[in-house]
């Protein structure tokens, strides 16, 4: 670990900049950064590493030479718009639910603007990762190359930053050009690495490429899809549900979708988070609980209760804590008056201040 940091000092100040030193930054950035960092929940974090990473690199000439890296860098860095973009689309399937006249207009627009713009440099920053991907492996979708072990998760990354690449070009208006054939690759590449070892994501990439492109000469992408999804729930890393579940809602296939989100829930309850992953299952976590939330925001202008629960369904009508179950402002002030503050405001009469207009 000491020699690790001593070259990682090397490099950061300038004083060896040949392939030497972008290898060794390769390999920690591999084996150390990343690595270590998939231990933890917080995806803020995981983002900010690839923030961190990706300038310096490129400031100090070493980028070309220091391609996984930059694979997982981009990824991670993209990462940190994901957020931008749900925000921006829950926003909007509020703005529709709760909104009239100009003001729904303005709303609804706004929200499309601010998801558009996020949506393209979430895929300019995919397709860097991708890009470096190819850089280093050579073309993807054709021979495998030799992929060793402790860089299997680096491929896949790359893989995610094709299949998310295209997506969020498609959906920013297709500023990036980012290539539609970009999925065929996706979908061949994933025969060079190891699905079970990678909890069945490689498998649901492949599911999700061929459903998004209609192509069923290798039986249906959806029943696919769902086989990879549930195998890959019992590893404690649930990011092929989650890939899943991202697919079934930009195909709008809603009866599904709930289905999936419940199938997610369900495993939470019965299955633990893989320690050393965690990351990955809080990522794949995150993403379901979006599909959720704006499922919830169309229906009722608001997110979720509860991940797992569904909008319209039983468990909303039900006594408990859910918002349905009676009026949550019920009996009092419900920013901590109480009672007693309630019974004041009433006996003061005339003397009472009139409601606020905040």
């Amino acid at each position: 670990m000491v020699v690790r940091a001593f070259w990682l000092i090397l490099c950061a100040a300038g004083l060896a900049l040949g392939t030497g030193c972008a290898k060794k930054v390769d390999r920690v950035t591999v084996d150390r950064i990343i690595a270590r960092g998939m231990a933890y929940e917080d995806i803020d974090r995981l983002c900010a590493v690839g923030d961190a990473l990706g300038i310096p690199m490129a400031g100090l000439g070493i980028s070309q030479n220091a391609l996984k890296a930059q694979v997982l860098a981009n990824v991670s860095a993209a990462l940190c718009l994901e957020p931008v973009v749900r925000e921006a689309q829950i926003d909007g399937a509020i703005a529709r639910r709760v909104l009239s006249g100009e003001q729904k207009v303005a709303a609804v627009l706004d929200a499309r603007y601010r998801e558009e713009r996020a949506h393209t440099r979430a895929a300019y920053r995919y397709k860097q990762a991708w890009d470096a991907l190819e850089a280093e492996y050579g073309p993807i979708g054709e021979a495998c190359p030799r992929i060793r072990d402790a860089d299997q998760l680096v491929f896949l990354m790359g893989l995610y930053a094709g299949l998310h690449g295209m997506l969020h070009d498609q959906a920013g208006g297709g500023h990036v050009g980012v290539s539609f054939d970009t999925l065929g690759k996706v979908a061949r590449g994933t025969a060079c690495i190891d699905n079970e070892r990678l909890w069945h994501v490689p498998g649901a990439f492949k599911a999700a490429a061929w459903a998004t492109l209609l192509y069923e000469d290798e039986g249906d992408p959806w029943a696919m899809l769902e086989a990879e999804a549930a195998a890959g729930e019992a590893s404690g890393v649930r990011l092929a549900r989650a890939v899943q579940v991202m697919i079934l809602a930009n195909a709008d296939r809603t009866d599904a979708l709930r289905d999936a989100l419940q199938a997610h829930a369900r495993s939470l309850e019965q299955t633990p988070t893989a320690p050393e992953w965690a990351a990955m299952d809080q990522y794949a976590l995150d993403v379901s609980r979006h599909e959720l939330d704006r499922l919830w925001a169309a229906a009722e202008g608001h997110r979720a209760p509860s991940f797992g629960a569904l909008p319209g369904g039983a468990e909303e009508a039900g006594e408990g804590n859910g918002p349905f179950a009676a009026d949550p402002f019920a009996g009092g002030d419900p920013f901590g008056g109480g009672e007693e503050a309630t019974d004041g405001a009433e006996g003061s009469g005339d003397d009472a201040p009139p409601d606020s207009e905040e």
